[in-house]
């Protein structure tokens, strides 16, 4: 993961997902992000889903 966002960050230099919420249920966050800097000026909502392990996040999911 960290490959792909370093590339994603790379090319959209003025991106920032700023916490909205968090909600975490056994090993599931959830956070609800305001996303700008990706397309423009437009201003987004997400929500990332984490599947969290022992040591480190071994799934994410995003709906935009």
């Amino acid at each position: 993961m960290r490959e792909r966002y370093a590339k994603l960050f790379a090319s959209s230099p003025d991106l920032h997902a700023e916490l909205v919420s968090r909600v975490t249920q056994g090993r599931i966050v959830i956070d609800q992000e305001r996303v700008t800097g990706f397309l423009g000026d437009e201003v987004r909502t997400a929500v990332a889903m984490y599947e969290v392990g022992e040591e480190r996040i071994e799934r994410v999911w995003f709906v935009v």
